[in-house]
């Protein structure tokens, strides 16, 4: 049902408007890998499953745990079950990035929604937005002050408005 007919499609783009938030993605019925996920973990959750979102480099998706073990989902691929394997292969991820849980860990909640707020800050400074897209990545660095791509755009927006002192304390 998720992935049928009349269900969810997957965007490439995550600054793409008609997947920038939860409602919107409920609306298009198209959705970034973050927005998709919130409403997968959601709608699992919901039934008594136990999912959370995983972080890949620029990815997400979702692993199920359950009584057999832990099944991954890739929503971008219509719900395709992949293994870890094909994540660390598809996005080059170092196996000491595995181990110290910089990537293919479960993800809090909070990571989760601080992901989107990047999203959406990414969007607003694509449209020229970018205070802001600040207070977005600002918003989500409180949220999981160790997610790279919200200093990393925020350095971007700040250097792009010509304030390079808070570019460089974005990338210290």
């Amino acid at each position: 049902y998720f992935f049928g007919p009349d269900g969810f499609v997957a965007l490439s783009d995550a600054a793409a408007p008609e997947g920038a938030s939860v409602a919107a993605t409920l609306r298009s019925r198209k959705g970034t890998c973050v927005t998709l996920a919130i409403i997968y973990i959601a709608a699992a959750r919901r039934v008594g499953l136990d999912a959370r979102a995983v972080s890949t480099p620029d990815h997400i998706f979702v692993r199920v745990h359950l009584p057999l073990g832990p099944h991954n989902a890739e929503l971008t691929e219509a719900g395709e079950e992949l293994p870890d394997d094909i994540y660390r292969r598809r996005y080059h991820i170092h196996a000491d990035s595995i181990a110290t849980g910089i990537f293919l860990r479960d993800l809090t909640d909070d990571a989760l929604l601080a992901h989107l707020l990047v999203n959406q800050g990414v969007a607003l400074s694509q449209a020229g937005n970018r205070e802001d897209a600040l207070a977005r990545y600002d918003r989500a660095l409180r949220m999981a002050p160790q997610l790279q791509a919200a200093w990393y755009n925020r350095g971007l927006d700040e250097m792009n408005l010509g304030r390079l002192d808070g570019a460089l304390a974005s990338s210290a």
